[in-house]
């Protein structure tokens, strides 16, 4: 009789495990069966940024107005290039200043972006970290239990306790330990604290007591997750801020040249200690009644531009076409602009000064030609939004990894017309990536080629 209870049990056992792994086979054949479509980013034209190529901004035409250069007294001047009597064009180079203090600032600068992008890889760690812990449930009410109980419960409850006073107070009732001991709703509240403390420990790499203080209730946990998520926030700021700030230093150091802004004639040069002490101009360029164009050109374009660059400047009152350069370039963000093209990015005042102005009058309203040797990219890449997704402020992709899909966060540009995002950084044209928002669409999910025209289903 004991030997087929024994066969029994074994063959019960063999089928058991012969169904588990039938049903694990199941789920992976399932999972492999339905690849996630990948989508080759140079196959699907998603390289080179054509946008800025041929673009045109209105401008309004102004006098030009005599030119005055001053130096800070901790500049430096390494050479002047004209004397008094020159004739000079805009973007003609008048003077330069050693950069030496800059290039230190700029490595300052540098290292401390560093710092900002080092905390907030560590804050998104402790987020991760933080949505993986469980809250501890509510603590019962002692009192309520207590008040409950019957008389002869209650009076032994008494003499345990030792309380020759009759009766419980509503601080005694939650702080004798006898009456939680006697209590077995408190007891599974204490067993479930004590697994969900290890689980968390978990987590952390860190024993069960020092997890205590991971011990949050469903509203504490909520909190800290959201203060995480502001912290983070306030941290891409930051980096936005200081990225900001080092393409504006990088700027600064490659135009450490000073440049004419107008056509004219140098009337006065004075470097002395006294007149920079007195903040009065070292140089002035007078004008020759010529005019110049004013327009305000985004972040992303004045990385490419510089003084000196040409454009192409149309009136609307004559038809007739100019040609121009840029002659002066601010450094400050405008508070308002006239152009249309959504986004966050900040717009900056530049100075266009025209050659042979005949025939412009003063308040003209312009159309000025971006000069496209100075704008787009062609090996920049720029994916349709639908194939990203944002998580506390940063972009990430699906990328085809061996095979599988990978989360991959990316540093991302400028978006156009709301459809379109540069990537700067992250995604090379080889990489291929999926659909974020199908169903499928998951980190370590298997993934297939699929071509361009699957995209036109989204």
């Amino acid at each position: 009789m004991k030997i087929k209870i024994v066969k029994a049990i074994i063959a019960l056992l063999v089928i058991t495990g012969i169904s588990f792994a039938g049903i694990r086979i199941y789920e992976n054949h399932k999972k492999n069966a339905n690849p996630v479509k990948v989508y080759s980013i140079q196959d699907s034209g998603f390289v080179g940024n054509y946008y800025e190529y041929g673009q045109s901004v209105g401008g309004m035409v102004v006098r030009s107005e005599s030119q005055e250069i001053y130096i800070q007294s901790d500049q430096v001047i390494a050479s002047i290039n004209a004397t008094v009597g020159d004739a000079v064009k805009a973007g003609d180079v008048l003077l330069s200043y050693d950069t030496t203090k800059d290039n230190l600032s700029l490595e300052s600068a540098s290292a401390s972006l560093g710092v900002y992008e080092s905390n907030q890889t560590t804050a998104q760690h402790e987020l991760d970290k933080l949505k993986k812990l469980t809250a501890m449930p509510d603590e019962p009410k002692v009192a309520d239990y207590v008040k409950s109980l019957d008389e002869d419960t209650y009076n032994a409850l008494l003499v345990a306790t030792s309380n020759d006073a009759g009766y419980f107070t509503d601080e005694e009732y939650n702080n004798i330990a006898t009456i939680k001991e006697q209590y077995p709703i408190y007891k599974d509240y204490l067993d479930k604290c004590t697994s969900i403390r290890a689980s968390n420990a978990a987590v952390y790499g860190v024993s069960t007591d020092e997890a205590s203080k991971y011990d949050y209730t469903s509203t504490e946990l909520a909190k800290e997750i959201r203060d995480k998520e502001a912290s983070i926030n306030g941290i891409d700021l930051q980096i936005d801020n200081q990225d900001l700030a080092i393409r504006k230093k990088k700027k600064a150091i490659g135009d450490s040249s000073v440049k004419a802004t107008l056509n004219g004639i140098v009337t006065s040069i004075d470097t002395s200690e006294e007149n920079i002490a007195a903040g009065k101009p070292i140089m002035v360029i007078s004008t020759d009644g010529s005019y110049s164009c004013q327009i305000q050109v985004d972040e992303y374009q004045l990385e490419t531009m510089t003084v000196g660059d040409a454009m192409s400047v149309t009136s609307y009152d004559n038809g007739m076409t100019y040609d121009a350069r840029v002659a002066e370039i601010s450094l400050t963000p405008s508070t308002d602009n006239t152009n249309y093209a959504e986004g966050t990015s900040s717009y900056y005042p530049v100075t266009l000064a025209i050659d042979d102005s005949e025939g412009l009058e003063e308040g003209s309203y312009v159309d000025v030609q971006m000069n496209s040797a100075n704008a787009g990219n062609p090996d920049e890449i720029v994916l349709p939004l639908y194939l990203t997704k944002k998580e506390n402020g940063n972009y990430y992709v699906l990328k085809n990894k061996n095979g599988k899909l990978v989360k991959t966060q990316i540093k991302t540009g400028k978006i156009y017309w709301g459809s379109e995002i540069v990537v700067k950084d992250g995604l090379e044209a080889s990489d291929a990536v999926a659909f974020p928002y199908s169903k499928d669409a998951k980190p370590g999910s298997p993934c297939v080629q699929g071509s361009i025209d699957d995209l036109q289903l989204y």
